[in-house]
């Protein structure tokens, strides 16, 4: 009899451990992963995480290559954040979310390009958790990289 519990019983406990596993895999806002702090996250596993610090101030244009020159985490597919990404990302890591990813009270560039102001680009303010519109290019602000992962 003692035989046949044992029996029952190793199965039962490898069930249970294997399910503890797959449950760890899925990441929440805040965690660390792959050198930068999640934003947003998919019951998946997957999600999107942000430079857990600026990687620079500078112009548009060096905001963009310091963006897609980034290989923080040993990763080359980052890029600048859209206006809507730094809404999230102030909203969950930012200011609004207790600023648990250490953002300064400043502008920070986004890809996304404002119509009808000419040359200008949004960027986002962390010191007010507004979008600013139609800064120019040359102006310059604090830069952030984003990138997804599965």
């Amino acid at each position: 009899m003692k035989k046949l519990i044992l029996l029952l019983f190793i199965p039962f406990v490898f069930a249970c451990s294997s399910d503890s596993k797959i449950e760890n895999l899925n990441s929440e806002i805040g965690d660390i992963h792959e050198g930068g702090i999640v934003y947003s996250a998919t019951t998946g596993g997957g999600g999107m995480i942000v430079t857990m610090q600026d990687i620079g101030i500078g112009n548009w244009y060096e905001a963009e290559d310091m963006a897609e020159n980034n290989s923080t985490g040993g990763n080359n597919d980052w890029n600048l954040p859209s206006i809507s990404q730094l809404q999230q990302i102030y909203d969950t890591v930012g200011q609004g979310g207790g600023n648990i990813a250490g953002f300064e009270h400043s502008r920070y560039w986004s890809s996304t390009e404002s119509s009808g102001w000419g040359n200008g680009y949004y960027a986002f303010d962390f010191g007010t958790g507004e979008s600013f519109i139609g800064l120019y290019p040359s102006a310059n602000a604090r830069v952030r990289a984003v990138r997804s992962f599965d």
